[in-house]
């Protein structure tokens, strides 16, 4: 019998991957049109499904999907470099040194902000600094709770419950404020960067499709081939930092007429951030995963060794990492509590005896409630009256601005309440027509291959 002949083998190349296509939210067709109600990307029947008259989506902002996209090469990996940045800054401060054991303060992020202001104001330095000396005490609670679990957790086994709790609660308020705080102006820096980063791309690659490269787009092909080779390089969106919700793609202003001043101006103004605003979110994502992880994973860590102890841990890691792995921080805190190595490594010296046994105790007795509720609830009902008549003067003084400042807004509401009535009486006998020609229930997508939903959908003119 003859033989098939055996193909040669092909090493696979990531470039040569094909390509995920975007789909429809709905179905496994190309997307043709995008839902800013919704947020999603449909195929223009799903669109009509979704969105047919007599519905209550029949009123949502419909934009036809641009005809070229362009090529993402920096975008897809901007976030992987931003998270290996920020970790690399995070461990650039100073280590953990021999005055850790001693109780001194580990604020390495407050550091420099204190050196900046010093260099910048001595002045200002010393106003300030019993207010910084409180957030590098709280700074450190925080660090300290992911020192511990290598220094007392793993390596010396001198972790305690109340350890634990105290260092954890403070640990989550500081993490609490930094997510609240600082990371919005982290994420809001990281979208203007991405938004930036897409413009430029865009703009680079759709000169070469339109105006250098000829009708067979060999250029863009190639960079085609590039941004699959870059996706697969990207680790940050395939972990669970991300959020579910894909890129808003580029698109065509809406057909839809206003409902108001109020909606136009909310609609211009979310097409012109929709891509800021969604990397944004990324990046807020990205922060909370890590701060909260990071939280979680010391925390098991922690509770693990109290439990079960950390001897089969230490073993593993000098087992993977030779057994010099920690010394030099076992010697630190021999040093600072005056025992030997040995009596630290077996677990036979702890230095929260009396605090360990204080709340052990503690725990047990009574605490007596205090009947607070009838003692307010009488208090009020005294200086209700007394409340009243100390604003009154306060209310007079008020009365002329607010008879001045107020007429303006009121018009302005009239004038949206009549433009929100009008757009309501309009839609079904004149703009709903011009929507979605024929379409009722008695003739269901009727037409509907040759909707289109923004003013000029045969154009290219986008975000």
């Amino acid at each position: 019998k003859k033989q098939p002949q055996r193909q040669p083998h092909r090493q696979w190349d990531p470039a040569m991957a094909p390509a995920k296509k975007p789909t429809c939210a709905n179905c496994k067709k190309p997307p043709e049109t995008y839902c800013v109600d919704c947020g999603k990307s449909l195929c223009r029947f799903c669109t009509v499904l979704l969105h047919h008259p007599d519905t209550k989506n029949e009123t949502h902002s419909l934009e036809e999907i641009a005809s070229y996209q362009g090529v993402k090469i920096i975008t897809p990996i901007l976030l992987d470099l931003f998270l290996i940045a920020a970790a690399g800054f995070m461990l650039s401060g100073p280590g953990i040194g021999p005055e850790y054991f001693n109780g001194n303060s580990y604020c390495p992020a407050l550091s420099r902000g204190r050196r900046f202001i010093a260099h910048f104001d001595a002045n200002l330095f010393f106003y300030n600094k019993h207010h910084l000396a409180r957030y590098c005490d709280w700074e450190d609670s925080y660090w300290r709770f992911f020192m511990d679990t290598w220094v007392r957790g793993i390596l010396t086994s001198t972790d305690s419950w109340l350890l634990l709790l105290s260092e954890g609660v403070r640990a989550l308020i500081f993490e609490e404020f930094f997510r609240v705080l600082l990371t919005p102006v982290i994420a809001l820096a990281y979208a203007l960067v991405a938004a930036l980063f897409v413009f430029i791309e865009w703009e680079i690659f759709k000169v070469i499709y339109e105006d250098v490269e000829g009708t067979e787009h060999r250029f863009t092909k190639l960079f085609v081939k590039v941004e699959n080779f870059v996706q697969t390089l990207a680790f940050a969106s395939r972990l669970v930092i991300t959020d579910k919700k894909k890129p808003p793609p580029l698109t065509l202003y809406r057909r839809r007429p206003f409902e108001d001043w109020i909606e136009l101006v909310k609609y211009v103004y979310d097409r012109q951030t929709r891509m800021i605003q969604f990397y944004r979110a990324q990046a807020q994502t990205a922060c909370r995963f890590v701060l909260r992880g990071s939280m979680v994973a010391a925390l098991f860590i922690r509770v693990v060794c109290i439990i079960f102890g950390s001897s089969g841990i230490v073993a593993w890691i000098r087992l993977l990492c030779g057994n010099g792995v920690g010394s030099t921080y076992l010697e630190w805190f021999a040093e600072s509590t005056g025992m030997s190595k040995e009596e630290i490594t077996n677990g036979a010296y702890t230095d929260t005896r009396y605090s360990d046994w204080a709340v052990q105790n503690g725990l047990n007795l009574a605490v007596a409630q205090v009947p607070l509720i009838g003692v307010v609830g009488e208090d009020v009902r005294n200086t209700s009256f007394g409340l009243v008549v100390a604003i009154m003067p306060l209310v007079k003084r008020l009365l002329i601005p607010a008879l001045v400042l107020l007429p303006p807004p009121a018009l302005l509401w009239w004038k949206i309440r009549l433009q929100r009535k009008k757009f309501k009486d309009d839609w079904k006998p004149k703009t709903c027509k011009e929507m979605w020609g024929d379409m009722s229930r008695k003739q269901p997508a009727h037409g509907w291959e040759d909707l289109r939903f923004s003013v000029r959908p045969m154009a290219n003119k986008t975000m």
